[in-house]
């Protein structure tokens, strides 16, 4: 399949650049799309063209003329909510409200939040529940590296992500010690703060850790969970991590091929300090035979190279019944 990867180039998160390079491993000739020139040279000659989300490279007002053109398939991937308001329907979401045209245009709108797909299909959005993954080429922890922290989260801080600062908030009481990269509003008292980090980089911090913590903005919506639990589960951490709605994963993490590596808890059953003590009770020997155990099971079944060949599938069916509308 030729395929147009539409992306900007976010060199601090590159997520949309492992996406590119997992289609490529699978043999899918690619191409890089970042501006409206790029898209008008390379648009006619390709079977997908495939949009990142969020951030599209090309404003809409630029990209009507060629989308009202177009001779291939138009798919977005997002990877992270769309329901950021737990008060609204998914119809009236700010991000469908703010990108309603890109919407529209596409074929296929590969979504996290399985639990709406009906709702966003009634809404005109041809949604198509797809999950994440880890990359193919994230490094282990040092199951040897000293460890400084009983827990470590990276990632945002602010209000809207009250759940995970009660969390961490409920560990520093305990007193655990707790670390936090990246927060992005400040960090609990009691709670180390330390600087954003790569994800390229992420393996040394988190092999400095006993455990990390997985805490997303939302646990309410069946299928959605971020990225942050494949990470850590692809480096071979220990994860200690909320329950969320619908946790798919749990249904895999009974397979006998998955070693027990991970713990979940909520506010009814079992809270989050009795989940880390789970965690600082490995040994450093049954850490690291868990933990290559998992890396192994992750990058086996669970790589961002098995997702895109999930999506390939899909998107060629689309292209097939495509053609055949056409006559």
């Amino acid at each position: 399949m030729k395929i147009a990867c539409c992306y900007p180039h976010t060199p601090a998160w590159p997520k949309f650049r492992w996406v590119h390079e997992a289609l490529a491993s699978l043999g899918h000739e690619c191409v890089w799309v970042q501006n409206r020139d790029d898209l008008i040279e390379h648009e006619p000659h390709v079977d997908v063209c495939l949009f990142a989300h969020k951030s599209f490279p090309i404003r809409w007002p630029n990209l009507r003329d060629i989308w009202e053109k177009r001779q291939s398939l138009w798919a977005q991937w997002w990877f992270d909510l769309i329901c950021t308001d737990p008060y609204s329907p998914p119809d009236e979401q700010p991000y469908i409200r703010q990108f309603r045209p890109h919407f529209d245009a596409m074929d296929v709108v590969f979504v996290k939040e399985r639990e709406y797909l009906e709702a966003y299909r009634a809404a005109g959005v041809p949604a198509v529940y797809l999950d994440q993954g880890c990359p193919a080429g994230i490094k282990p922890i040092d199951y040897d590296a000293e460890i400084k922290w009983d827990v470590l989260v990276w990632g945002q801080s602010g209000p809207e992500y009250k759940q995970r600062r009660k969390d961490v908030e409920q560990l520093a009481r305990a007193g655990y010690r707790v670390a936090w990269a990246g927060a992005t509003k400040g960090v609990p008292k009691g709670v180390e703060s330390l600087p954003w980090t790569h994800p390229d980089e992420l393996h040394k911090l988190a092999s400095h850790a006993a455990c990390v913590l997985c805490v997303d903005r939302r646990t309410d919506i069946d299928g959605y969970w971020s990225d942050r639990i494949w990470l850590a589960l692809g480096m071979g951490c220990l994860v200690v991590a909320r329950y969320g709605k619908g946790f798919r994963l749990l249904e895999d993490l009974d397979d006998d091929d998955c070693p027990t590596i991970w713990d979940v808890y909520s506010d009814t059953g079992g809270y989050v300090d009795a989940s880390v003590k789970w965690a600082l009770e490995f040994s450093k020997d049954d850490r690291r035979e868990a933990g290559e155990g998992c890396r192994k099971w992750v990058m086996e079944q669970h790589t961002i190279k098995h997702r895109c060949q999930q999506l390939v599938e899909i998107l060629t069916a689309e292209c097939a019944t495509a053609k055949a509308s056409c006559g």
